[in-house]
């Protein structure tokens, strides 16, 4: 993925685990090596529910608890996730949902 806002375009990977946490880590340019979020994922009613403690809200940049609602499409090769389509629902932290919303990401 880019990361979109304050990320200036830099490359990122967005990890869901199977214990049910993710991460959006940078693999280039400024952020690279750096966490740029994280926190737990959830589904209800068929959407993606992101919760993070550290999201940045407002014009003093406070870190907030803040949730992020997706519906998340996917598209398989084979037997295999192939990508995933996000399109935000609501997510009050703007740098996150102008890196997903309306991203077609690639499963590895």
């Amino acid at each position: 993925m880019n990361l979109a806002g304050g990320g200036e375009g830099d490359p990122a990977v967005l990890t869901l685990t199977s214990e049910g946490t993710f991460s959006m880590d940078g693999v280039g340019g400024y952020y690279a090596g750096m966490n740029v979020g994280f926190g737990t994922f959830s589904f209800a009613d068929d959407n993606l529910v992101l919760e993070s403690d550290n999201c940045i809200i407002g014009i003093n940049n406070d870190f907030v608890t803040c949730t992020g609602t997706y519906r998340v499409y996917y598209a398989m090769v084979g037997d295999e996730p192939g990508s995933l389509r996000f399109i935000a629902i609501d997510d009050p932290h703007q740098d996150r949902k102008k890196s997903l919303d309306k991203k077609t990401l690639m499963a590895y």
